[in-house]
């Protein structure tokens, strides 16, 4: 996990972070703010839609990584969609406990993507245009 999404992350943010003009940081100064107050005053909450945007797609992408939790793991430490994968048998599918399943392990990202929606359009569309 930590091989995709750690490169992923700072791939994504670095845009965001260089949208933000240095002088928002120094304005900060100005107005007797410490380094540690003017990334939490004006950093943090100017790239919220970008930290939103990565942390749904570095969250989706360890939730779903099947192939790696299918062979690396054992029976005691499997994964959601390991779990899923084991109500498919010889004998047949059964159908009723793998939607079950399937919808308890979405609701996760379905809650926590209503909660940052807002933050994640901004962060989707944020730099698509240049003006």
């Amino acid at each position: 996990y930590l091989g995709f999404n750690i490169p992923f992350t700072i791939w994504m943010m670095r845009g965001f972070i260089e949208d933000i003009p240095e002088s928002l940081e120094e304005s900060a100064w100005i107005d007797g703010c410490t380094r540690w107050e003017g990334f939490m005053r004006i950093i943090l909450p100017s790239v919220m839609p970008g930290l939103a945007a990565t942390s749904i797609f570095c969250f989706i992408q360890s939730w779903n990584e099947f192939a790696l939790a299918f062979f690396l793991t054992s029976f005691n430490s499997r994964t959601v969609p390991t779990i899923v994968n084991s109500f498919i048998s010889v004998l047949g599918v059964l159908w009723g406990e793998m939607a079950a399943v399937g919808v308890v392990a979405i609701l996760p990202i379905i809650v926590f993507t209503m909660l940052v929606q807002k933050h994640l359009v901004k962060g989707l569309t944020m730099g698509a245009i240049k003006g």
